[in-house]
């Protein structure tokens, strides 16, 4: 056989085997804002804050202030094809995500999303934290005797060198 055949049969063999999508939107999740988790629990949690506390590891205030600062950098806009996510829910996935400890299927099927989806939200939101809270949270110290100052309260703290 010739290299050209090889490629040939190489190429036809990847179209084979690539999957063909079913679903622009599988039926499950086409019920989401009905059925989700998100929507179902939205506004019950808020009017009992010891159970949003419970859900979200973070009080309502808390919540509110964090999706304040990230909401424009999640935003999209809805198309005449489909309704983009609302950043909430965004928001909503990623904690879940991030204090259950539960895996991108386990939280597709909670919130009625694809299992890909979910995995892009929670980067997405995840990127969006970091770029709008590291520059103010963890502002670097700017001299030396803060840096000394920074390693004393943490041997005090751990009691344990800072290498």
């Amino acid at each position: 056989m010739e290299d050209d055949d090889l490629l040939a049969i190489a190429f036809l063999l990847t179209i084979k085997k690539k999957k063909k999508r079913r679903y622009w939107v599988h039926p499950l999740n086409t019920r989401r804002i009905y059925e989700s988790s998100f929507y179902l629990k939205r506004t019950k949690l808020r009017a009992h804050p010891d159970k949003f506390f419970d859900f979200y590891r973070m009080s309502i205030n808390s919540f509110d202030e964090l999706h304040n600062g990230i909401r424009d950098k999640l935003i999209k806009q809805n198309t005449s094809m489909r309704l983009s996510l609302d950043t909430e829910e965004k928001l909503t996935v990623t904690l879940r995500f991030l204090a259950t400890g539960k895996n991108f299927e386990e939280l597709h099927f909670e919130y009625l999303m694809g299992s890909r989806t979910v995995s892009a939200v929670v980067k997405e939101t995840c990127t969006a934290i970091w770029e709008v809270f590291q520059p103010l949270e963890m502002k670097p110290p700017s001299s030396k005797e803060r840096w000394l100052e920074i390693a004393e309260n943490y041997y005090r703290r751990t009691n344990f060198p800072n290498c």
